[in-house]
């Protein structure tokens, strides 16, 4: 279509000068008439300005007819200069740093990531490319040197320092996630389930019975404790002890309890304590260094990376399972990522300092692209570039000579009998 409007604005400078020149010499065989006369004036200074502006337009490219007239081919001849001002108007005015960086600075970046990214997740592509590059990538992996890397790292962590500092950020998570409290939680509901049980009613009996028993008393103590010898079995003993202890065990789910404040505080304070007990790091440092000669530690470890790898690449390979578990992983960190301003904020700041270094760096290839570009270009090729570029305006130069011309000789012819 631009090929075929370049072509018709050609024809038609083509064909306002043709009609100028058909004009005047129709004009200039039959001139009696006045009418003519004008026309002939018209026609004639409309070929001389369709002519004059053909010269100009061919001048700025070629030389007209191929004769060497001074001052044509101005492109060829101002070739360098030409593209020295093209590059340096491209460098210095339209496309400087400052401008570009103006410009991505309104861009942001993470949102747009994150828009093409999370409507692109879930695509068939984004599946295959998952599939394709990241199984040759896991594939790849050696878990050896990772394993004696672990190794290295727990046994460096395995003197007094490293123990203590084990047991402290232990401690503090024990403490921070309420362990103690959960603890006695879990340790009062499974005492409540021994106390409910048949034997434990019997086993507190038969313990209470052995302790009546064991009891040595002489006068009125002694024939009490012959009564309730009488008057009490062991199973009686046990059914009124047991309604007790569950009492007890139960008090202690209360937040209320002063047992189980009592008890939450000292297992606290044990927890808080734990880093400071050099026996107790002592043991922990001999049994790591022990365990991990003994157990090959690091052999161990390398057949738990290589079970990890395969299991990774099993499920890299199925479709299914990079829907079911990789994706929306992938989706949920996404969505964590973007809801935080904070770390938005930072990424967007790294995204924006990366590019500005990278405008900074590579500014100057700007225009040595361009003239890259336009070197390899021959004269031909240039001057055919420029010339389709600018086709329908130059063409349009040569029809408003031809017309202007026109008008004007008409008026000159007028002006000219009237004088």
């Amino acid at each position: 279509m631009a090929q075929k409007r370049k072509r018709t604005s050609k024809n038609l400078a083509l064909i306002s000068l043709a009609v100028m020149a058909a004009g005047f010499v129709i004009t200039l065989l039959f001139h009696a008439h006045p009418v003519l006369q004008v026309l002939q004036g018209g026609f004639e200074a409309g070929l001389v300005g369709g002519l004059a502006d053909w010269f100009a337009v061919t001048a700025l490219f070629r030389h007209p007819l191929g004769i060497p007239i001074p001052h044509t081919a101005l492109l060829v001849k101002n070739r360098k200069r030409l593209i020295d001002a093209l590059v340096g108007v491209l460098e210095n005015d339209w496309l400087t740093k400052e401008s570009i960086k103006n410009k991505l600075g309104q861009v942001n970046f993470v949102e747009k990531l994150g828009a093409v990214i999370g409507k692109e997740l879930y695509s068939d592509s984004m599946k295959k490319w998952i599939s394709g590059e990241l199984v040759p990538f896991v594939a790849g992996l050696s878990a050896e040197k990772p394993a004696l890397y672990i190794e290295r790292e727990i046994m460096k962590r395995a003197d007094a320092a490293g123990v203590k500092l084990l047991l402290t950020r232990a401690a503090g998570f024990a403490l921070e996630s309420g362990l103690p409290r959960n603890a006695l939680d879990y340790a009062v509901s499974e005492a409540e389930k021994w106390a409910e049980k048949e034997e434990t009613r019997a086993a507190l009996g038969a313990a209470a019975m052995r302790l009546i028993n064991g009891v040595k008393a002489d006068g009125l103590l002694k024939l009490t404790l012959s009564g309730l010898k009488m008057l009490l079995d062991e199973n009686r003993l046990g059914a009124m002890l047991q309604p007790v202890v569950l009492d007890k065990i139960r008090e202690l789910r209360s937040d209320g309890s002063e047992w189980r404040r009592a008890v939450i505080s000292a297992l606290e304070a044990k927890a808080a304590e734990i880093p400071e007990d050099g026996r107790l790091m002592g043991d922990i440092s001999v049994w790591i260094n022990e365990a991990a000669g003994n157990y090959g530690l690091a052999g161990k470890i390398t057949e738990i990376l290589y079970l990890l790898k395969d299991r990774l690449t099993a499920a890299l390979q199925s479709e299914d399972a990079i829907e079911r578990e990789i994706l929306p992983r992938v989706k949920a960190f996404l969505g964590n990522l973007l809801s935080s301003p904070e770390k938005t904020g930072k990424i967007e700041a790294w995204i924006r300092r990366a590019i500005y270094e990278l405008v900074d760096a590579n500014h100057s290839r700007i225009g040595k692209l361009v003239r890259e570009n336009l070197d390899k270009l021959d004269d031909k090729a240039l001057v055919t570039m420029m010339e389709n570029s600018m086709g329908k305006d130059l063409q349009w130069i040569r029809v408003n000579g031809a017309v202007c011309g026109f008008l004007i000789g008409i008026g000159l012819t007028l002006v000219r009998m009237a004088v």
